[in-house]
């Protein structure tokens, strides 16, 4: 980054990514004594976020979902440093904290795009589901690209991540339909299915996300790791639901 942008953005420091790990990890551990001293409330440790505190009190941290979060307080701290910029997110995992204030804007997510306490618009949402509805139908027609995974991967991963955008904002109507957009460009991809079971399960219907997943699991059954940890994931932490 400095090599690109050295004259135009202040950058993140070492000191910033230090502060910004410490900063996860005493959530983190705040999170993990709770999951631990509440069983019965729902969980606050995310799906592919492994947190172990020792007896003396150390944490260890591994999984997608604290890399991100951490990438996720970069990211903010970038922002802050640089108030006159614009930035937009391709995310290839969900980072939540980049949602606040965000807005979809083709296939992408354009971040402080609203101004503090703004809520996003409805058109916005159905803006991003037509872009979507009508990109993806291109994307499945175009002959090199519907038979590249690699091409459909990346349209879903990009459509993946305004679904959990929406998700976010309460646009659940939306969302969903966005899921499955997602799902219908790269079905054998395990990014949307589990994003779209993550999904479900908050919205109370667990049964339904449990039987999304075991569907993908008999079509790929070489997606069982990641799968059946989410599975655990959503009876350890969900009411069953319709």
């Amino acid at each position: 980054m400095d090599f690109l942008y050295a004259d135009q953005l202040s950058p993140a420091t070492s000191e910033d990514l230090q502060r910004a790990f410490q900063t996860y990890v005493q959530d983190a551990k705040r999170r993990v004594l709770h999951d631990l001293q509440f069983p019965n409330e729902p969980r606050q440790v995310a799906p592919n976020e492994d947190i172990k505190v020792s007896e003396s009190g150390r944490v260890d941290i591994s999984g997608a979902s604290a890399v991100m979060n951490v990438n996720g307080l970069m990211l903010q701290t970038l922002m802050d440093k640089n108030p006159d910029a614009r930035f937009a997110l391709e995310e290839s995992f969900p980072i939540a904290s980049a949602y606040v204030g965000a807005m979809p804007g083709g296939p992408l997510i354009h971040l402080n795009a609203l101004s503090d306490g703004a809520v996003m618009p409805a058109e916005a949402a159905q803006q991003a589901l037509d872009y979507w509805q009508t990109t993806a139908p291109q994307v499945l027609a175009h002959p090199a690209w519907a038979e590249s995974a690699d091409v459909r991967a990346a349209y879903a991963k990009l459509a993946e991540g305004q679904a959990n955008l929406l998700a976010h904002q309460n646009f659940t109507g939306e969302a969903e339909q966005l899921y499955e957009v997602a799902r219908r460009l790269a079905p054998e991809a395990p990014g949307p299915v589990e994003q779209y079971a993550i999904f479900l399960s908050r919205q109370g219907r667990r049964n339904e996300a449990l039987q999304v997943l075991d569907a993908f699991l008999q079509a790929h059954p070489q997606q069982q790791a990641s799968v059946l940890q989410l599975q655990q994931w959503m009876l350890e932490t969900s009411p069953s639901g319709p």
